[in-house]
C-alpha cells in the first residue's frame, strides 16, 4: 500500500428501485482541501502522516451551503488508550482472531451483501446489519446515532472472528444509508429486529484470505499463511495482480480490446462499463481479466453504460469498469491481501 490515504471513496445509497443510479463518490485526492483537528488547513502530506499514526479518523467537511469541500482530522478515541495522556496516546492497532482451517460467514444477499455484526463496548453486545463493501478503505462506518448508542467499541464480532480496536469512520450521507432499511421491511424473516446501520469495509478482514460468493451470501475466511491461496484445490479460471489503494481493489481488465482497470465494489449492486467503450445497445464482445477471457460467464449479465472516467477522477488509474455484485455473481472471488492477487473460480 503506497500510503494510508490516497483517496477516500464514500458512496451513497438512495431510496429508489435498484434499476436506477446508485451512487456518487466523494474523493480525497492530493488536490483536496484538508484540515487538522483544529480546522486549520494543512498539506495533503501532513494529512497522510497524521492518518498513518492511527490516532485520527477522516471526517467530511461542508461549506455553508452544504457542499462537500474536503476532510478534517477527528481524534480517534479507543478504550485501549484509557489512562494515557491524550497528547501522548500511543498508536492503536486493530487485531483479529487467528483461525485454523476456515471460517464461513453467512451474509444476506439482496442486491447488497448484508453482514450481521456484533459490537462490544466493554459491557454489552449490540447486533446490527452492515453492508459489506470492498469499495471503502474505512473498516467500520456507523450512522452517528448508532455510534452514540453503542459507545466506545472495544471489539466487533462476525461469525467466529473478532476484531479488536476497529477503526470507525463517518460520512455525510446518513439519510441515504438509513433508507437501506427498506430491505429489512421487505424481508423481516431474514433481517429480524436488527437495523441496517452502516458499512464494514474490506480492510476489516485484511488479515485473512477472503473468498466471496455473492449470490449465496457466503464469505469464507482462511489464514493468511495457507499453502492453498484459492478456495478450491483446482486451478482458478483467472487470476490477476491487483493494485490496492486504501483497501480498494483495482484489477487489470481488457474490455472490447480496451485495457484499463476494474474496481471490485461489493457496495454496488451493478456491473458498470465505461460509456466510451460500450453503450447500452452494444453487446459485450470481450471481457478479459489479466490474460484470461471471461466473456462466456459475463455475456448474460446485465451491465450499465456509465461515464466512469468522470466518476473516478483523481484515482490515478484508467477505470473502465465497476465490478459490482451482478458481475461477481457467476464467480467465487478470492482476495489475497498478502500477495495482492485476485482469483476467479467456479465452485
Amino acid at each position: 500500500m503506497k500510503s494510508l490515504i490516497l483517496f477516500l471513496l464514500l458512496f451513497t445509497f438512495i431510496c429508489v428501485p435498484v434499476s436506477e443510479i446508485l451512487a456518487q463518490q466523494v474523493m480525497l485526492t492530493p488536490d483536496s482541501q484538508v484540515q487538522d483537528q483544529e480546522g486549520k488547513k494543512i498539506t495533503y502530506d501532513e494529512f497522510v502522516q497524521k492518518m498513518n499514526t492511527g490516532q485520527f479518523n477522516p471526517v467530511p467537511v461542508q461549506d455553508e451551503s452544504g457542499k462537500h469541500i474536503g476532510f478534517r482530522l477527528a481524534p480517534r478515541e479507543s478504550s485501549s488508550a484509557v489512562g494515557e495522556n491524550s497528547a501522548n496516546r500511543r498508536r492503536v492497532q486493530s487485531k483479529s482472531t487467528e483461525i485454523e482451517g476456515s471460517e464461513k460467514l453467512q451474509f444476506i444477499y439482496k442486491d447488497y451483501l448484508f453482514a450481521p455484526v456484533e459490537f462490544y463496548n466493554g459491557e454489552t453486545w449490540t447486533t446490527k446489519w452492515m453492508v459489506f463493501d470492498t469499495g471503502t478503505f474505512i473498516p467500520v462506518i456507523l450512522l452517528p446515532e448508532v455510534a452514540a448508542e453503542i459507545g466506545a467499541i472495544q471489539k466487533i464480532k462476525m461469525g467466529g472472528v473478532e476484531v479488536f480496536n476497529p477503526q470507525v469512520g463517518s460520512y455525510e450521507f446518513n439519510d441515504l444509508v438509513r433508507n437501506l432499511n427498506r430491505y429489512r421491511e421487505r424481508h423481516p424473516e431474514l433481517f429480524g429486529d436488527h437495523e441496517i446501520a452502516g458499512i464494514v469495509g474490506l480492510p476489516l478482514l485484511s488479515n485473512y484470505l477472503i473468498s466471496i460468493q455473492a449470490q449465496t451470501g457466503e464469505v469464507t475466511l482462511r489464514p493468511m499463511n495457507s499453502a492453498q491461496r484459492t478456495l478450491y484445490s483446482k486451478a482458478p479460471m483467472a487470476q490477476a495482480q491487483y493494485q490496492s489503494e486504501q483497501g480498494n481493489i483495482w484489477f487489470p481488465v481488457t474490455i472490447n480490446g480496451q485495457k484499463g482497470f476494474a474496481h471490485l465494489d461489493s457496495g454496488n449492486p451493478y456491473f458498470d462499463v465505461d460509456s466510451n467503450i460500450i453503450s447500452k445497445d452494444q453487446t459485450m464482445e470481450s471481457f478479459m481479466v489479466g490474460e484470461t477471457d471471461l466473456t462466456e460467464y459475463l455475456k448474460m449479465v446485465e451491465f450499465r453504460s456509465d461515464p466512469l472516467k468522470s466518476r473516478y477522477q483523481g484515482v490515478g488509474l484508467d477505470v473502465i469498469s465497476v465490478f459490482g455484485n451482478l458481475a461477481a455473481n457467476p464467480f467465487v472471488i478470492t482476495i489475497d491481501p498478502r500477495e495482492q492477487i485476485i482469483y476467479f473460480e467456479k465452485e
